[in-house]
């Protein structure tokens, strides 16, 4: 679908998020161990890897790390991205050591959508428990009392019989009560598993709009891209490899045609719109 033009104005005063992590990682201490940082930062900060680690390609260096698993990861996709029949025009033009930069940011994406997905569901799960917990609990109390009272007249029963024939009721009987004497006293928190909820609310964020606008300042200030060529490089990543987990592609313009613009709409919009105090921002861990 054809894109609406773009005003040159319209890109005035935009936070160039590498510029401003190329500045901030100046400042970042060495890792301790290869998962310290997102692999993106190690590949394109070399003096952030951990000691005796080389300052080559990224993958070089964790391959002489004994990390083969992880560089094979990342030779892998720089492949596929080169491979792909609309996603290799993202690797054209880039020196080596872009290339591996750019397989290391999308492996750092499908992460970050790993993870998305795992504390969505986590954060379901908590909401669902934290509301219909309190009911559960109170109708398996209910059932404890009535299991607990017939294991009590079951064992009086026994009890009144000859032991050849009730010795072993009576053990059980025994038994079980002391089993549900041991979960009679787990306590149900609504609270916990709410305030469990709010705070997966804070960090459960969709990765998509940041992955895009790193994906864009990375080929437009780190390559040296136009706005509108890092636009289209960042639409054909996302509909080639985003879309397994659940992101909807989106239109964008290859080529320039009359009265309309090379780009993606929905990616300008988003690196029109970013705020880096409304979003991630480049910390040092803790």
């Amino acid at each position: 679908m054809g894109q609406p033009a773009k005003s040159a104005s319209s890109r005035g005063n935009l936070f160039d998020w590498l510029k401003n992590l190329d500045k901030s990682a100046r400042k970042f201490h060495p890792a301790d161990g290869w998962w310290s940082y997102s692999l993106f930062l190690f590949a394109r900060y070399p003096h952030l890897r951990p000691r005796n680690a080389s300052q080559g390609r990224l993958d070089k260096a964790l391959q002489t790390s004994g990390c083969e698993s992880l560089a094979n990861l990342i030779l892998d996709w720089e492949k596929r991205i080169a491979a792909h029949a609309q996603a290799k025009r993202a690797m054209e033009g880039l020196t080596s050591e872009q290339r591996i930069q750019v397989a290391a940011m999308v492996v750092d994406t499908e992460t970050d959508y790993q993870n998305f997905a795992s504390r969505k569901s986590t954060r379901v799960w908590s909401q669902k428990l934290g509301k219909e917990g309190p009911g559960r609990k109170r109708m398996l109390a209910r059932k404890l009392e009535n299991a607990r009272r017939a294991l009590n007249e079951l064992r009086e029963y026994a009890t009144g019989l000859d032991a050849t024939l009730g010795h072993d009721y009576q053990m059980a009987a025994n038994d079980a009560l002391d089993s549900l004497a041991r979960v009679a006293g787990d306590v149900f928190s609504k609270n916990y598993h709410l305030a469990l909820y709010h705070d997966l609310c804070h960090i459960t964020e969709d990765p998509t709009t940041f992955a895009m606008i790193r994906l864009y300042w990375f080929f437009r200030s780190g390559c040296g891209q136009s706005g509108d060529e890092s636009e289209v490089r960042v639409a054909i990543i996302r509909n080639a490899f985003w879309t397994p987990f659940g992101v909807a592609p989106v239109d964008f313009l290859p080529q320039y045609q009359p009265g309309e613009s090379l780009g993606c709409q929905a990616v300008h919009e988003a690196v029109r719109r970013f705020h880096p105090h409304k979003a991630h921002r480049a910390k040092k861990p803790s």
